[in-house]
């Protein structure tokens, strides 16, 4: 997360952290709110960081779901990154991401 952190670009994008949700009884936050600065539309962005781990990944697919039930759609207005111990996520993917959402 601290990586995610450095990287997003200061003063472009108005960053904020979710207060929590529940979503089909299921409470969570997203790990950051985005604003996009020319078209205002809010974004979310969660980053996955420890998919090898089965219950985590079980997690992550119900949390996909909810947010798919409330209008927040992997890849419209939401963000995700991922990594594992053995594929971490670096600074040109985040960086990616980031162009890919000004867009």
């Amino acid at each position: 997360m601290n990586k995610l952190l450095k990287t997003l670009p200061e003063g472009d994008l108005s960053i904020g952290h979710c207060s929590n949700s529940t979503i089909d009884d299921a409470t969570f936050a997203p790990d950051f709110t985005i604003l996009h600065p020319q078209t205002g539309q809010i974004m979310y962005w969660e980053h996955f960081g420890l998919m090898e781990d089965e219950k985590y990944l079980n997690d992550f697919s119900h949390k996909i779901m909810c947010y798919a039930k409330n209008q927040i759609y992997l890849g419209e207005n939401l963000i995700a990154t991922f990594e594992t111990s053995d594929c971490p996520l670096d600074y040109q993917s985040i960086n990616n991401k980031i162009k890919q959402f000004l867009k």
